[in-house]
């Protein structure tokens, strides 16, 4: 439905003046994230970037629907998160995989789940394999693979429901320097293919330059956002973009910002 004539349009991902706390009783309770306000549009890459402890992590898993905002409101689609849903896939820091089954097996589980037969799971699952350089390795278990290939089957897991969209929560940050960029050059390939609303979580500033349209910075607990900024790159976008004179200043303005905030020194 169309939005009304002087209404604001509905994006993607809208978190309205949240807050949330944890614990009971003044002496334990932690405010981890203070009437935070955040937009992602429709087939952005959104990078939310902090220090640890900020409430980056906490404000993922409200959109995901794995917790509940103690004020506020967080919607996708314009609807109210409740609950997790099968239009939000989330990819961890470590893939998460289950040890017992198979890359296919692992792959094919959501679609299975989701009631897809084991044929068309199968041939849709084989699809993602091959996109994620995956091929040769259907048959091998989560202990036979590499930190980056777990993480790539992770992904494919994720993309294979068709997600509206993809809440990454600093995915690639386990993996070594070399892997890692491989692994942001494989996501944006992929975003590029299918333009999924991606909220990206990160501490690393040149990741999520790299990554983002837009980067939110936010502040030390109780997270806020301090900073909202536009990433004026070309796409599609290869490392070699990181020498790009645009690249340069955001990652300045973005030190500067930490600098005074006291999250670096």
């Amino acid at each position: 439905m169309p939005a009304a004539r002087g209404a604001r349009p509905i994006s993607k991902i809208e978190i309205r003046r949240v807050s949330k706390m944890f614990g009971e009783g003044d002496a334990r309770t932690v405010e981890a994230i203070r009437l935070l306000d955040l937009r992602i549009e429709e087939g952005e890459i959104y990078c939310l970037l902090g220090p640890s402890g900020c409430g980056k992590t906490t404000a993922l898993n409200l959109i995901a629907g794995f917790d509940q905002p103690t004020t506020g409101e967080v919607l996708v689609d314009g609807e109210p998160v409740t609950k997790p849903g099968p239009d939000r896939a989330v990819v961890f820091q470590q893939p998460t995989l289950y040890p017992w089954y198979s890359v296919l097996s692992n792959i094919t589980l959501g679609p299975r789940l989701a009631g897809v037969g084991l044929a068309e799971a199968r041939s849709t699952a084989l699809r993602y394999i091959a996109v994620m350089g995956l091929t040769g390795f259907e048959d091998r278990y989560p202990y036979e693979l590499s930190g980056g290939m777990q993480q790539r089957v992770a992904l494919a897991r994720a993309w294979v429901n068709t997600p509206r969209v993809l809440l990454l929560d600093e995915p690639f940050g386990a993996l070594d320097a070399q892997t890692r960029i491989v692994m942001q050059e494989l996501l944006l390939d992929l975003w590029e293919r299918f333009k999924t609303t991606i909220l990206f979580i990160t501490h690393d500033v040149d990741e999520a330059i790299f990554l983002g349209d837009r980067i939110g910075v936010m502040g030390r607990r109780p997270g806020l956002l301090k900073e909202e900024l536009a990433v004026n790159l070309r796409r599609p976008r290869t490392i070699a973009v990181t020498t790009d004179q645009n690249f340069v200043d955001t990652k300045r303005k973005i030190l500067e910002h930490l600098y005074e905030e006291g999250q670096i020194r």
